[in-house]
């Protein structure tokens, strides 16, 4: 028998999602916690769990967290605080974590009962969890380490021409691939100090820029 359904608390619902799931997005953005486990597994169980401790839940609100996800989801495109690319890629596993923390905290609350000081803890005690692996997260996984990273192209042109054209780009207007169309950034120009090495070279893109610097020249070169 299927259960009765709120529209007020089911609309109360999807509010709730949106609230959360900003409230996880501010905590990466005032740099709380870092692009990782954290922000990806971590923060979509608790808004899903906080959701599950809610007195009225019914299951019938699952549906009201995907109206909550997407609606925030597109706040996100619409403010451009993240590509479509982002939002396409990572949507379906932000939504399946939500949904699996959403059940652990109905669980939860069904078995620990009506106990004193029982709504409290079940509260807290994820949301401790979430700033402390946040604060371990920032100060002990997030290393860095410079990589080598090399891109190989076939042009039926002399080197020594492609070379004076990738030197400094003024203006990039090409055909945009897939993955370009779906939000990744794109390149606009890119200008090089000067020709020599040690030399600083920046790519300007719609979002920023990424500063580079030359440890090898050689025009002609292979």
């Amino acid at each position: 028998m299927a259960e009765p359904t709120n529209v007020r608390a089911f609309f109360y619902m999807a509010l709730l999602t949106v609230v959360l799931s900003s409230a996880g997005f501010a905590l990466l953005h005032f740099r709380l916690i870092g692009y990782g486990l954290t922000f990806f597994v971590l923060v979509p169980l608790c808004i899903g769990y906080f959701m599950g401790q809610v007195p009225s839940w019914r299951r019938s609100f699952y549906f009201s967290i995907v109206l909550g996800m997407v609606t925030f989801l597109y706040l996100l495109l619409t403010l451009q605080l993240e590509g479509m690319f982002c939002v396409l890629t990572l949507s379906p596993l932000l939504i399946a974590l939500v949904f699996l923390g959403s059940w652990i905290g109905y669980a939860m609350r069904r078995a620990a009962g009506p106990k004193p000081g029982r709504d409290a803890r079940l509260t807290l005690t994820p949301l401790v969890l979430l700033l402390l692996a946040g604060i371990l997260e920032h100060y002990f996984a997030e290393k860095y380490a410079f990589v080598r990273v090399e891109t190989r192209l076939l042009l039926p042109y002399a080197p020594e021409r492609v070379y004076d054209f990738i030197r400094n780009v003024d203006t990039l207007d090409a055909p945009k691939p897939l993955l370009l169309r779906l939000g990744l950034s794109v390149p606009q120009k890119c200008r090089m100090e000067k020709e020599e090495v040690g030399a600083g070279r920046t790519c300007y893109f719609e979002e920023g820029t990424i500063e580079e610097r030359v440890t090898a020249l050689e025009r002609g070169g292979c």
